[in-house]
């Protein structure tokens, strides 16, 4: 990867105030400590300076080669910066930050990664997922180092939660193939955790605002897992909005043997789903006979399926 070098004009980032750098052989310092990772071909000393003025008052910066980081190296780093990598020196880094968590610490990985190097970058990070090697890891996209510093502040916020949920690219078929949703920003990560609250405190109706490919059905799926119970079942339901209830009906609730000529007994959506969760995809602007349907079961927290002479209990969540 190659990298775009700095230089330091009047007015620039380098212009900011600036403390002592330290050498990068000194062991770590008290508080905060930075440890910005480089190959010897992006950053120099005034680099190295310029990362230093952007970090709080107690905060140290040491300039380091991937190759010399060691697990115990990160012991009193908080966070390791590492700026333009390739993936051999991104899993050193990676390996070495997941070590240091699963022993108790809270090292966080920031990768700074070039605009050219995105396709690399998924791909690196698909593999990772994968073996679930993936822990601790916060993302930047920046063409240079000046960008870096620059964004830097914002990215000094330690990972409490996962980088990735691992879940079917299909909900709907047994032992489907599973798929990444990668989770990095302090935002992102605000929402899982209040998400999994939802969960541990026992919240079963919860409406996911979001534009197409937002990741809405990801979330559902990780507050399913985090209640682990039941089945996840999901519905479209602008698909299903016919405006015929029996079908709504027969598709939420089921229907009872004899519901209509021929019928058999079908289980609905909801008892599929059980104690688990019921995702109401794409529920914006539903009308008509889904809507009655579903308000009958929001409201009394009971359902009944189509021909049926009596109601049943709701003890699935809805989202």
């Amino acid at each position: 990867m190659q990298a775009t070098s700095l230089e330091s004009p009047e007015g620039s980032v380098f212009a900011r105030k600036q403390r002592p750098a330290i050498d990068a052989d000194a062991g770590p310092q008290q508080g905060n400590y930075l440890i910005a990772v480089d190959d010897g071909r992006h950053a120099t000393a005034e680099d190295q300076r310029a990362l230093q003025a952007v970090l709080p008052e107690n905060a140290r910066c040491a300039l380091r080669e991937s190759a010399a980081i060691k697990a115990r190296d990160l012991a009193n780093a908080q966070f390791v910066l590492a700026l333009f990598s390739d993936a051999q020196s991104m899993d050193r880094l990676a390996d070495a930050v997941q070590q240091v968590r699963e022993g108790g610490g809270t090292t966080t990985l920031i990768l700074a990664v070039q605009p050219s190097a995105l396709a690399a970058l998924g791909r690196w990070l698909s593999q990772r997922a994968e073996s679930e090697r993936l822990v601790g890891t916060r993302l930047m996209v920046a063409g240079s180092l000046a960008e870096v510093i620059e964004q830097l502040p914002k990215r000094l916020i330690p990972v409490q939660e996962c980088n990735v949920i691992r879940m079917p690219q299909s909900t709907e078929i047994e032992n489907a193939p599973k798929s990444s949703f990668f989770t990095f920003s302090p935002q992102i990560q605000d929402l899982i955790r209040r998400i999994r609250a939802f969960a541990d405190n026992g919240i079963t109706r919860a409406y996911l605002l979001g534009g197409p490919g937002s990741g809405k059905t990801s979330l559902a799926y990780y507050y399913y897992l985090s209640r682990r119970k039941g089945r996840f079942v999901s519905v479209n339901l602008l698909a299903e909005d016919t405006g015929d209830k029996s079908a709504v009906k027969s598709l939420l609730c089921g229907h009872v043997p004899g519901a209509f000529p021929g019928a058999g007994a079908r289980a609905g959506a909801f008892d599929i789903a059980q104690d688990g969760v019921c995702f109401l995809d794409e529920s914006h602007g539903v009308m008509g006979a889904v809507m009655e349907t579903l308000m009958e079961a929001l409201d009394n927290g009971q359902y009944m399926p189509y021909g049926a002479a009596a109601k049943r209990p709701l003890k699935c969540a809805l989202i």
